[in-house]
């Protein structure tokens, strides 16, 4: 048997089988199509009626959204897309901020690990953009309550969702 074809069938095999070895460049994520039943949509609608919220896009798929300002800097193209930004999330009847960043702390995290009402309405902006999202509950948390740590209801059950976000950077 000749050595030399032995060896270079051996690193032949080698870099096949690191070539398989590599971590797939995708997060991960996939993309969810979920749309907002009807009655939840005119549901939110009506509430941004009553609160005299008329300067807002609804999307097809129930979120409804104001832009602020569009951003010049890079834009979104997936949901591996890292963002870097500052939010403020509360609901209609609320009496603040369920959750929020504060001060000028920045967080960051991928757009595939937040609600889905937020991975159809972040995109809308780019780097240096701020844009409120409204966000129906099935696009939200949902029928179930959230409570917190100590079992406190946070959001209650089937809530409008109201987040404001200003996106410093994407990557």
């Amino acid at each position: 048997m000749d050595t030399k074809k032995v060896l270079a069938g051996l690193l032949l095999f080698s870099v096949v089988m690191a070539s398989c070895l590599k971590k797939p460049s995708a997060c991960g994520y996939t993309a969810v199509k979920v749309v907002a039943p009807a009655a939840e949509v005119q549901n939110l609608k009506d509430s941004l009626y009553t609160h005299n919220i008329t300067d807002f896009t609804a999307d097809p798929s129930g979120i409804m959204y104001h832009v602020d300002t569009i951003g010049t800097g890079k834009g979104i193209t997936n949901l591996c897309s890292t963002l870097s930004m500052t939010y403020r999330g509360s609901y209609f009847g609320g009496t603040g901020a369920f959750d929020s960043t504060t001060g000028t702390a920045l967080a960051t995290f991928q757009l595939g690990q937040v609600i889905v009402g937020l991975q159809y309405g972040i995109p809308f902006i780019k780097t240096g953009g701020q844009i409120t999202i409204y966000i129906p509950p099935t696009l939200g948390y949902g029928a179930t309550a959230v409570t917190n740590n100590s079992g406190v209801v946070v959001i209650p059950a089937s809530a409008d969702l109201i987040f404001t976000v200003r996106l410093f950077g994407v990557q």
